[in-house]
């Protein structure tokens, strides 16, 4: 226990809040694009019971890999804005990436809703459901649990700008 915590002062004196930061986003990240890839599986759970579990997990190994990737592209330019910003402006970048957070969170939702209806990824279809949004909101409204899915996202964005468990971030 002794050494673990002598480790993790080691790692707080060589390494800027910021990184540790922007660390503890990407294993955020991690585990949000895990759990939507878990939704889209229980959602569509019907479609997938003839899947083998061993080709399950191994397309969980293989999405990690992607999701890390995804995760790294995001948190990139926010750590650069880390780096380079100060007080208040740094609040409203963190503030900016909970808000792209939460977006993630609820087009991963939807794309479970999507593929559960239509049998197939987000595609050129959704883009002419958007053409007519006053038909397709009601429809979307009547038709599937949007507080629900609304309080994730916003729990998402929460955590996705620093303030889990109601702690502000302060570098």
């Amino acid at each position: 226990m002794q050494s673990m915590v002598s480790f993790s002062r080691k790692i707080k004196e060589f390494s800027p809040p910021e990184a540790r930061f922007v660390a503890g986003l990407y294993l955020l990240l991690a585990v949000l694009f895990a759990l939507l890839r878990t939704v889209l599986l229980l959602r569509n759970s019907v479609q997938a019971e003839q899947i083998p579990i061993s080709i399950l997990v191994k397309s969980f190994l293989v999405g990690l890999r992607f999701d890390m990737a995804i995760a790294s592209y995001l948190l990139i330019p926010l750590f650069l804005a880390l780096l380079v910003l100060r007080g208040r402006e740094k609040r409203w970048a963190v503030l900016a990436f909970g808000v792209l957070v939460a977006l993630l969170t609820l087009a991963g939702v939807a794309e479970a809703e999507f593929y559960r209806e239509f049998e197939s990824r987000f595609n050129a279809l959704v883009f002419e459901y958007l053409s007519h949004p006053t038909i397709v909101g009601g429809m979307i409204w009547e038709g599937y649990p949007v507080l629900s899915y609304l309080a994730c996202g916003f729990c998402s964005a929460s955590c996705g700008a620093g303030r889990c468990g109601g702690s502000i971030v302060v570098f």
